[in-house]
């Protein structure tokens, strides 16, 4: 994450323009809830979209979205179990 928030307050300036990019992260609450957050992860960033997202809530999305479309990765996402690394 240190490496994110350096690059997206140089690429602006690399590109000779003024201003600063936000950094995305991908903790969710289960990560939060259990104090998996430090300082430096992925829980640091500007914005966190999934940041409410239980990860079976998130699983189970995937799965209605694997109902409804034809392409191969929404159908590898259900079958992962949930874990500390996703």
């Amino acid at each position: 994450m240190v490496v994110a928030f350096l690059l997206a307050q140089l690429t602006p300036w690399a590109r000779g323009r003024s201003g600063f990019l936000l950094v995305l992260g991908s903790a969710n609450v289960d990560e939060c809830l259990r104090g998996y957050m430090t300082k430096y992860d992925c829980s640091s960033a500007d914005i966190n979209p999934i940041g409410g997202i239980s990860k079976q809530a998130r699983h189970a999305h995937a799965r209605a979205a694997a109902a409804h479309s034809r392409a191969r990765h929404v159908y590898l996402a259900p079958s992962v179990h949930p874990s500390v690394q996703l």
